[in-house]
């Protein structure tokens, strides 16, 4: 098994796969409920999104940095591209939900 980057576990709890990065629940991965939630509590640096992206590497989403915002992109549909706002809730096979 591959070590994950520093301060980065994965758990889980009440039925979801979580990603935590030092205090904050960075990704939530919810398989009943067929959704991810995404966290950053401003803690916006290439370690929190490299860290969201391992979390995501099952899924068909990838987080991005461009011009100082987040990007949630859709691996199969390259049209898709959300923006990413705090606790942004994606279902996990499709379209962003929950975007401003």
């Amino acid at each position: 098994m591959k070590k994950l980057p520093k301060g980065m576990i994965t758990f889980y709890s009440d039925g979801a796969t979580v990603t935590q990065l030092y205090d904050t629940h960075i990704v939530s991965i919810d398989a009943v409920k067929g959704d991810i939630t995404l966290r950053t509590e401003g803690w916006i640096t290439p370690h929190t999104i490299k860290c969201m992206n391992i979390a995501l590497a099952n899924t068909l989403y990838r987080v991005k940095k461009h011009q100082g915002s987040l990007w949630i992109e859709h691996s199969k549909n390259p049209l898709l591209v959300y923006e990413f706002t705090e606790s942004v809730t994606v279902p996990l096979g499709g379209l962003c939900t929950n975007l401003s």
